[in-house]
Order: structure tokens, then C-alpha cells, then sequence
């Protein structure tokens, strides 16, 4: 029916691969933007204070709204990849491939970022664990001697 010359809708059984394995890779990663969107909503409305962190509030609610923006900027990305597949628009798969591109080069600056200074996080994690570890030792031992 709508079979023409090999074609399926115009297209090849390669070319309907690729567009669902594209189409299914944006849901994903869409599914995933609104997962880190969840989470940050949630660290920014949370009245409770995360005290094995010892984060002050304030670094809660930066964390919470960086976590909300990039979600929201890994939903708009697939959502324009989505958009892009499903409509077969050549302006929205190059924003796309530009955008994801993007992100890989921030990714692999953080990478490179985190070797370079890995010894000084190890340190800044092992005296925060320290500090971490002290004081659930004296509220464990408050809550023996008063019980």
C-alpha cells in the first residue's frame, strides 16, 4: 500500500532503523531530562536539611536549581531531537547533533577536570567523611546516655 520501489513511506529498512533507534535514544534521554527535573524540584522543596551532607541551605538550593536547570535543558534537547526524527526536519536534528554536542565537550572537560584535581577531592571527601563519621559517633552516644 504504501510501498513504492523497495520503500516503505519513502524510506528504506535502514533509514526506518535509524529513525527508531534515534527516536528511541531522544526518549530516553528526555525521560532521563525530566528524572534530574524531578529531583532537583524535589532537593529545592525539601524542608529538611540533608545533615550527613553538612550542606548549609543555601548550597542545598543552588544544588537543587542547577540540578532543575540542566534537566530542563537535557528535556528541551531531546524534545527538539524527538521534534527532529518524528518530522524528518534537517534544522532540528543539526540543533540537536550541536546541542549534544555541547554537552559531550562539557562532559569531557568535567572528566578531564576531576583527574587533574582528583587528589584534591579525595582530600576535601576524606575530611568531610572524618568530619562526617565524629559527629554520628557523639549523636550516637548522646541518644545511649540519655535512654
Amino acid at each position: 500500500m504504501g510501498e513504492t520501489n523497495g520503500r516503505l513511506n519513502g524510506l528504506t529498512c535502514s533509514e526506518q532503523t535509524v529513525r527508531i533507534l534515534l527516536l528511541s535514544y531522544t526518549v530516553l534521554f528526555t525521560l532521563f531530562g525530566v528524572l534530574l527535573v524531578v529531583c532537583g524540584v524535589l532537593i529545592l522543596s525539601s524542608t529538611v536539611q540533608i545533615e550527613t551532607l553538612n550542606l548549609k541551605p543555601s548550597q542545598t538550593k543552588i544544588s537543587g536549581a542547577s540540578l532543575a536547570g540542566v534537566g530542563a535543558l537535557v528535556v528541551l534537547t531531546g524534545l527538539m531531537g524527538c521534534l527532529g526524527t518524528i518530522s524528518k526536519s534537517v534544522c532540528c536534528m543539526y540543533s540537536f547533533a550541536t546541542v549534544l554536542s555541547f554537552l559531550l565537550a562539557v562532559h569531557i572537560l568535567t572528566g578531564f577536570v576531576a583527574v587533574v584535581n582528583r587528589k584534591a577531592f579525595a582530600e576535601a571527601v576524606t575530611d568531610e567523611f572524618r568530619k562526617t563519621m565524629k559527629s554520628y559517633n557523639k549523636t550516637d552516644k548522646n541518644k545511649l546516655e540519655t535512654q
